[in-house]
């Protein structure tokens, strides 16, 4: 077995998430070693009264013999402590990568009849809901500069801000959430309120061990076919997001408000681009491996009505994918050859 897991280990109100990844030579630093793979856990800090069942379940994980690390848990779980049970969060596949988009759907008002390009983060800049703009590349500099903003180019990115002085800031805040060292967190959290992020989400970040973009998905995302807001967890698929940041969990109000403010606006310059939004923003959204990003409308026994590939500024049709199940002890979605498990239902 090739994929991770991420398992919610529960204890009454306190949560942690551990991550069983496939490391049958041992190479990785985790808490324990055993049935071919690593075990750790996500959350820089454990809960006090999850800290020993923590540690317990692992060293028993240990000892386990080889199989599926999700089952193996589920039953070392309860031994350790009898209210303490292991829930699948999400599944990631072996190789799974994160999409990608132009940077040019970002450079742009909405034009009549089409939802690219737009530009939320210049949106939400105009609506005070942030103070800095930071795009990955240099491409977008000259965009910026013709949208009157102060532009900076730093080794990551392009930063931009109407106030010079908070340009200037932003650079050095966001060099130093980039470099481990022992105030990284300080700085992480001035770069999150610069950036208008919600202090619960930034918080989230700099709690989580791992942040690379898969992971972070996975711990945002709602449990496999859960329903979800729409304008939360469209993170998933970038070419739609009205949000430029990752919600700390599939319900938080603070993004949610974002996003509705943002798209109101959006709409506003552009009516019929809230409608056009929503209609797609409300499929089931997915990942394949590749990290092509699919929005499907189905009927409640998921039974594909329409299937489209978002290549944005792109919508292609794939009327082979007619059916899809979700196997919820796996964390999958599944039909005609497609397989997902960064998935989410609105």
């Amino acid at each position: 077995m090739t994929d991770s897991f991420l398992i919610d280990l529960r204890l009454g109100a306190e949560r942690v998430t551990l991550l069983a990844e496939p490391d049958p030579d041992r190479r990785q630093r985790a808490l324990a070693h055993g049935a071919g793979f690593a075990l750790s856990h996500l959350d820089l800090a454990l809960p006090p009264a999850l800290g020993p069942v923590v540690h317990e379940v692992a060293r028993r994980f240990a000892e386990a013999p080889a199989g599926d690390p999700l089952g193996l848990l589920a039953v070392i779980a309860p031994r350790v402590e009898p209210l303490a049970s292991a829930v699948l969060r999400r599944r990631v596949l072996d190789g799974q990568r994160a999409p990608a988009f132009p940077p040019a759907l970002r450079r742009g008002r909405p034009t009549p009849g089409s939802l690219w390009p737009f530009d939320a983060e210049s949106t939400a800049l105009e609506l005070g809901l942030r103070q800095v703009i930071y795009r990955e590349g240099e491409t977008d500099a000259t965009y910026l500069e013709s949208r009157g903003f102060a532009v900076k180019l730093t080794p990551g990115g392009v930063i931009a801000a109407r106030d010079r002085a908070v340009l200037e800031e932003a650079a050095l805040v966001l060099a130093a959430s980039r470099t481990v060292r022992s105030d990284w967190a300080e700085h992480a959290r001035r770069a999150g309120q610069l950036l208008g992020y919600p202090e619960c989400c930034t918080q989230a970040f700099v709690a989580c061990r791992r942040r690379d973009d898969v992971t972070l998905f996975a711990m945002g995302l709602p449990p496999p076919a859960a329903p979800a807001s729409p304008l939360e967890c469209l993170f998933l698929n970038t070419a739609l997001a009205v949000i430029s940041h990752l919600p700390c969990c599939p319900d938080c109000d603070a993004t949610a408000e974002i996003g509705a403010r943002v798209l109101a606006t959006l709409e506003a310059q552009c009516p019929g681009f809230g409608a056009l939004h929503s209609r797609l923003g409300r499929r089931l959204h997915a990942l394949d491996r590749q990290g092509r990003a699919f929005a499907f409308e189905v009927d409640e026994s998921l039974v594909v009505k329409n299937a489209l590939e978002v290549q944005a500024p792109a919508l292609v049709e794939r009327p082979d994918i007619r059916q899809l199940r979700v196997d919820r002890a796996r964390g999958l979605l599944l039909g005609d050859g497609f397989e997902s498990s960064l998935f989410a239902r609105h």
